[in-house]
């Protein structure tokens, strides 16, 4: 009984929704560059030439903070969602050593 009790306990914590979140955040992520192809790592340039893949996604990431501050009224999990997936991808650019 106080394995299941723990179990439930821990399931119900916030680090571990966290990580289901991440997950799912991280699934997303996976299904958009399958969808749209790569275009955060090999961008059409057409605007942004002199922007680097890292400086790209911190403006997009910029972008998306901006509006959830601004709090408009389509704001929605979806804003916050896509502001994580963002910070991801920044992180993992960087971790590749892009510039």
């Amino acid at each position: 009984m106080k394995k299941r009790a723990r179990k439930n306990r821990r399931s119900k914590s916030l680090a571990f929704r966290a990580r289901a979140i991440a997950r799912e955040i991280g699934d997303l992520l996976v299904r958009k560059s399958r969808l749209y192809g790569d275009s955060l790592d090999h961008p059409l340039r057409i605007f942004t030439r002199k922007l680097s893949t890292v400086d790209g996604l911190a403006v997009r990431l910029e972008d998306k903070l901006a509006r959830i501050r601004a709090g408009r009224r389509d704001d929605s999990e979806d804003s916050h969602v896509d502001a994580i997936g963002y910070h991801l991808l920044l992180l993992a650019a960087k971790r590749m050593g892009r510039r």
